[in-house]
């Protein structure tokens, strides 16, 4: 059975580019001029956020997030942050969409066939989704790992998804194969209601 993950705010910090964060598809939609500090503000079973804060910035966000509690909430309710994602499936919080991305059981089935040959999705899929038929989805790709077939199929950079852990992206395949989910969605949006954070990298199971 599947656990639910406690919502922690997490000091875990990778310094990155916004526009090298983002394939070249969709780095054409972004634009800065600032080095971003990705730090994870909320975390579930269903559903991460990452703020992209200026580096310039980043330290006193988060010493706040740290050390004042109300800080801390407020950012939190400033995205709107609810404990069951697929209640609220196609929510999102406010702000400007500046890139974002779906897989879908249909994208799967059409790299698989691409790559390995028409109807071997289906071939594989006639008996109990596991963690091994994962494995053999991924190759039947041309991947090695969940993470590069991820990244190909959502059109996204790899270093982005490695927020999640690989069970959270084996669960994933299986759950969007065994239809108890529709999709996962990774959007990335402009922070407009406040000067920072500048962006959030949210990735959700819908």
């Amino acid at each position: 059975m599947r656990k639910i993950i406690k919502a922690v705010i997490s000091m875990h910090v990778v310094v990155i580019m916004s526009l090298t964060s983002l394939t070249p598809s969709l780095a054409s939609q972004v634009q800065t001029t600032d080095d971003l500090v990705q730090v994870t503000i909320f975390e579930s079973e269903d559903k991460i956020i990452v703020a992209e804060v200026p580096a310039s910035l980043a330290e006193d966000y988060m010493n706040r997030l740290e050390f004042d509690s109300e800080f801390k909430q407020n950012e939190i309710a400033q995205v709107n942050v609810r404990q069951n994602v697929r209640q609220n499936a196609r929510y999102l919080p406010e702000g400007e969409i500046m890139a974002q991305s779906f897989m879908y059981e249909s994208d799967i089935e059409d790299r698989v066939d691409s790559y390995s040959g028409g109807g071997t999705f289906q071939s594989l899929v006639t008996g109990p989704i596991t963690d091994g038929l994962i494995g053999i989805i991924i190759k039947k790709m041309g991947f090695s790992n969940v993470f590069s077939a991820s990244a190909t199929l959502l059109s996204w950079a790899a270093s982005d998804l490695y927020n999640r852990q690989k069970d959270w992206w084996t669960e994933s395949y299986i759950m969007i194969l065994e239809g108890e989910i529709e999709a996962i969605r990774l959007t990335h949006i402009r922070n407009t209601v406040s000067t920072y954070p500048a962006a959030y990298l949210i990735l959700d199971r819908i």
